[in-house]
């Protein structure tokens, strides 16, 4: 009898040490998989996915601040809930979990919403998230940085969590909580890199980039677009009579314009000083009009400070257009042929549009070199 209680005992040690082995190559595995994540969308669905796999839960929620200043979070991602109960929740309570939770004590920083002391900690938000079948609730933490909370759902086994399921919880938590900072910084980096730091618009490099790809994706599905250059006229002037922070503010305010005027898919870019692009994403030339009307006009209406003192008795630009295929056929042809158009404008007498074709290579005239330095 001794013997077999032993042997007994020997099989479950096996299949206890069997089980551990088989959890520490998935950790591993998932470990390494996270850590060779840049992209933060990727970087979330992968971390959700396998909290609900190696857990073995009914489901997930995954709460992130709605911006970097803010302590209210928002449902980033979720699995194996309704939306109906997504919609239900009131957002606000978060920061009061989140509160809550830095000054629990429990293993690993884990709440379990069975402990007798989550009643007290989550106060009048017990119930609810109980009924919706929340479990665990778990905050995410880098150094002293809050990340945000992850919502565990049901175990789906009989007996529920197990103790070693807290700490694999733990060690995903940790991961992905370093991971997503790290990949967090490297695309703000990246952002720095590309946007001009006065109207967060594109820079010119991450411009140049942007008409690339858009040249081989026309070319590939045999679609047409319009760049737009626009510059400010007499911008030096207005500098001079109202000192360059009144400068940066026209410039920040004419980013503003453009936005408003274009459309979300396209792309808008500091070309340099005072000079704009705009990629009109699937516009040919003859669409390009309108948004260039408008733009105009919206200049010309807004109420910039002293602009009744520039020489046109209002801040204004010039503007010149070029659409590809049509015009041409590669990215230095495009901005040649726009830069042309704009040249055109500001020897019309500025405050005007026009639009590139063919006999501009021919006006002796046009110097595409001055297009962007000419005042």
């Amino acid at each position: 009898m001794k013997n077999f209680d032993s042997d007994q005992t020997l099989i479950e040690t096996n299949k206890e040490l069997t089980q551990h082995l088989f959890e520490l190559h998935n950790i591993f595995k998932v470990s390494a998989e996270l850590t060779s994540i840049i992209d933060v969308a990727k970087l979330k669905y992968t971390y959700l996915v396998n909290v609900i796999g190696i857990l073995r839960a009914s489901g997930a929620i995954l709460l992130l601040p709605t911006n970097v200043h803010s302590k209210n979070l928002k449902v980033s991602l979720y699995r194996g809930f309704e939306k109906s109960f997504l919609d239900a929740i009131s957002i606000p309570i978060y920061p009061i979990v989140q509160n809550s939770l830095q000054e629990y004590s429990g293993t690993y920083n884990i709440l379990d919403i069975e402990n007798k002391n989550s009643r007290l900690l989550l106060q009048e938000h017990y119930d609810s998230l109980k009924k919706s079948g929340i479990k665990l609730i778990a905050p995410l933490t880098h150094l002293d940085d809050f990340i945000g909370l992850m919502l565990v759902g049901e175990s789906i086994n009989p007996n529920g969590f197990r103790p070693t399921d807290y700490d694999l919880f733990s060690i995903l938590n940790n991961f992905f909580s370093t991971v997503h900072s790290h990949a967090s910084l490297i695309n703000k980096l990246k952002n720095l890199s590309s946007t001009d730091y006065l109207t967060n618009l594109l820079n010119r490099r991450a411009f140049n980039s942007a008409l690339a790809s858009e040249i081989s994706r026309s070319v590939r599905h045999g679609l047409e677009f319009s760049l737009v250059l626009v510059d400010i006229d007499h911008f030096k002037q207005y500098n001079d009579n109202n000192g360059h922070l009144a400068g940066d503010a026209a410039l920040k305010i004419f980013a503003r314009l453009l936005r408003h005027c274009a459309r979300s898919s396209d792309i808008i870019s500091r070309f340099g000083g005072e000079e704009f692009a705009i990629i009109l994403i699937g516009v040919d030339n003859e669409g390009a009009l309108p948004f260039c009307e408008r733009l105009l006009k919206s200049i010309n209406t807004y109420a910039f400070e002293n602009a009744q003192q520039q020489p046109l008795g209002c801040v204004s630009a010039s503007i010149g257009t070029a659409y590809f295929p049509g015009n041409a056929q590669s990215e230095k042809e495009l901005i040649t042929c726009a830069d042309l158009a704009l040249y055109q404008a500001k020897n019309a007498g500025r405050n005007c549009i026009r639009q590139f074709e063919n006999n501009l290579y021919d006006n002796s005239d046009s110097n595409p070199e001055k297009a962007f330095s000419n005042e």
